[in-house]
């Protein structure tokens, strides 16, 4: 039985056609239109949907997610804060899949288990995710 984690993410993300769709299909209507055809394990995964708006008591506030382009910036942002109960390391898996599209470099949010006091920094290194001070192994 999984507990819920939580995460808080704030990237910037590269024009990309088929992970623009993506990220605009789970923050316009929280689903996943065209997950049976892609390849990664993040998109196998039971609660692939519920990223960007799973949501319990566990945490306080509402889970959200908000992406769109910056005509400035000439990229995509991405902002979320969501939690759901992590089975199949759904949480771990979309960051995965996300980080060659991640520009942003350094600090891009928090991981927070349920029974943690406190939150646990997240990182993009040299085109890796590093999460409680280790980096996540490809999947």
């Amino acid at each position: 039985m999984g507990m819920y984690t939580e995460l808080d993410l704030k990237v910037a993300i590269e024009d990309n056609p088929i992970v623009v769709n993506i990220l605009k299909d789970l923050s316009t209507d929280g689903s996943l239109s065209i997950k049976d055809r892609l390849d990664h394990p993040f998109f196998k995964t039971d609660r692939c949907d519920m990223v960007g708006w799973g949501g319990s008591y566990y945490f306080d506030g509402q889970p959200h997610i908000q992406f769109k382009y910056d005509e400035i910036a000439k990229c995509w942002f991405l902002t979320t804060c969501f939690n759901l109960k992590n089975y199949d390391q759904e949480i771990e898996k979309f960051l995965d899949w996300l980080c060659p599209y991640i520009l942003t470099e350094g600090y891009i949010g928090t991981y927070w288990y349920e029974t943690a006091t406190e939150p646990t920094n997240i990182y993009k290194i040299n085109g890796r995710i590093m999460i409680e001070g280790n980096f996540l192994d490809k999947y």
